[in-house]
């Protein structure tokens, strides 16, 4: 799809309706709710004050669309095991990536949370690999090596954007649904027909060419 720029994505998320009360049905004369872009960004910063990544609860539960799934809700460590708050225990849990990071383009910069499958094409292994490094100080280079790998990609996001009320402040979250590596010569190639069909549109505005050809 057509890429926005970070200023249009900003721009766009001002005219963002109010955060849908739940179990309340949505207005249809009030603005979207939730905005959808696909945007080019180089990856400038990812917040790992805290750890990337969380516990995830990896008990088979029922998808309503008659397959399975694991649960993934956050486990808590009570010891002996780890129980999540729908009640299932492991002896395990399987890490997922949770993660905050800025994005920049020419236009100014965006914060995105991305989630596992986007953790994994950023950083470029399991969340698992990273979390057996995060504690082990003997392994403390290796894991400064992991960390600094997202930086300075530059790489395609589908992001949503939507309002949400958080400890009681309505705020606009952008969260990234997809992301893929840039691909060079596909991006330079969108860019062009972008150029083109800009001029195409600008066609009266534009002068005639001069006659190079001669009489």
């Amino acid at each position: 799809g057509k890429r926005a720029s970070i200023q249009e994505v900003q721009d766009e998320n001002m005219r963002l309706g109010p955060a849908p009360i739940p179990g309340q049905p949505l207005d249809p004369s009030s603005a979207p709710s939730v905005h959808r872009h696909v945007l080019l960004g180089t990856i400038t910063t990812v917040f790992t004050e805290r750890p990337p990544y969380y516990p995830a609860c990896n008990q088979q539960v029922d998808d309503g669309k008659g397959k399975t799934r694991a649960c993934n809700k956050k486990l808590s460590d009570e010891g002996n095991c780890w129980r999540c708050v729908s009640g299932h225990q492991c002896e395990q849990p399987n890490y997922r990536y949770l993660l905050r990071a800025r994005l920049a383009d020419h236009t100014g910069t965006v914060e995105v949370s991305n989630f596992d499958e986007a953790g994994q094409k950023m950083f470029g292994c399991p969340a698992n690999d990273l979390a057996a490094l995060w504690d082990d100080e003997t392994r403390n280079e290796e894991l400064q090596k992991i960390l600094k790998r997202p930086y300075w990609q530059r790489m395609v996001f589908s992001v949503k954007s939507q309002r949400e009320v958080w400890q009681d402040e309505e705020r606009v979250k952008v969260s990234a649904a997809d992301v893929a590596d840039e691909d060079v010569i596909k991006e330079a190639r969108r860019k062009l027909t972008e150029i083109r069909a800009s001029l195409c549109s600008d066609g009266d505005a534009l002068p005639s060419s001069p006659n190079l050809g001669g009489a």
